[in-house]
């Protein structure tokens, strides 16, 4: 694998990682007096990642973010 598709590779992984703490961290605060701030936080993040993705797809001829329509 060439060093910029491993170095892809590794930032996904470090990315999925933390998303993955992040699942974890926030699933016992629902239910709890906490559940709307962890809500909005998800909401806020996702809003924001789909937002970059929209912007990105207008730039790269080909379609990575095709699911982002």
């Amino acid at each position: 694998m060439n060093n910029d598709l491993s170095k892809i590779q590794s930032q996904m992984k470090q990315a999925m990682s933390l998303l993955k703490k992040s699942v974890d961290l926030s699933l016992p605060l629902l239910g709890s007096k906490q559940e709307k701030e962890v809500k909005l936080l998800w909401e806020e993040f996702i809003q924001e990642f789909l937002d970059y993705a929209k912007e990105k797809k207008l730039k790269i001829p080909f379609h990575v973010f095709l699911p982002f329509r």
